[in-house]
C-alpha cells in the first residue's frame, strides 16, 4: 500500500482515500446526516449512514438471508458465521480475530500499560474500548433500566449486577431506548 497515514501508519491504494482519512483525524467533515446531523467525511459514508434511519440493508447473505447494510458487512458475516476463518491471530496467545482492529485491542491486554486515561476522573485503561465503557459511568443518561423495578444504570455491567437482587439473571441486557 503506497499511501501511509503519518498519524497512525494505516496504508491505502489510493491517494484519495488516504485523504479522506487524515481528515478524520482532525475531525474535518465535509457532510452532515439531514436526520441526527452526525459527520461523514464523503456522500458513501452519508449514504451508507442514512441506511440506519431508514432500516435499508440492501445486502443478503445467499446462506442464510441475513442483511447487511453494505457489501463489507456481508463478506464479513460470511467469514464469520459461514467460513469462520479468522483474518488476524494474536503472536502472544491462541486468540484469533476477525478483524485487526480487535486483534488490535486485544494486544493491549499483554501489556501492563494503562495510557487511555479517562478526562473526568483520571482513572487509566489498556485500550480505548475500556476507556470508552467506563466513561458511561460519567454520563447523565441512564440508557439500561431494571424491567422490575424500573432502577436505571448508566452500563449494561450495573444493570447485570443488579438483577442479582432480584435473584436473576438477564439472558439479554435490554436498552430502554
Amino acid at each position: 500500500m503506497p499511501f501511509k497515514c503519518n498519524v497512525c501508519g494505516h496504508g491505502f491504494h489510493l491517494s484519495n482515500n488516504l485523504t479522506v482519512h487524515l481528515r478524520r483525524h482532525v475531525q474535518d467533515y465535509q457532510y452532515n446526516c439531514e436526520v441526527c446531523n452526525k459527520p461523514c467525511a464523503t456522500t458513501t459514508e452519508i449514504k451508507i449512514h442514512m441506511r440506519t434511519h431508514t432500516g435499508e440493508r440492501p445486502y443478503v447473505c445467499s446462506i442464510c438471508g441475513e442483511k447487511a447494510l453494505t457489501s463489507s458487512h456481508l463478506l464479513l458475516h460470511n467469514h464469520r458465521h459461514h467460513e469462520k476463518r479468522y483474518r488476524h491471530k494474536c503472536k502472544f496467545c491462541p486468540k484469533m480475530f476477525y478483524e485487526t482492529k480487535s486483534l488490535r485491542e486485544h494486544m493491549a491486554v499483554h501489556k501492563n500499560v494503562r495510557d487511555q486515561i479517562c478526562g473526568v476522573c483520571n482513572k487509566g485503561f489498556k485500550n480505548v474500548k475500556q476507556l470508552r465503557q467506563h466513561q458511561l459511568i460519567h454520563n447523565t443518561e441512564k440508557k439500561y433500566t431494571c424491567k422490575f423495578c424500573g432502577k436505571r444504570f448508566a452500563q449494561s455491567s450495573g444493570l447485570s449486577g443488579h438483577m442479582k437482587t432480584h435473584g436473576t439473571l438477564p439472558r439479554k441486557v435490554l436498552n430502554a431506548d
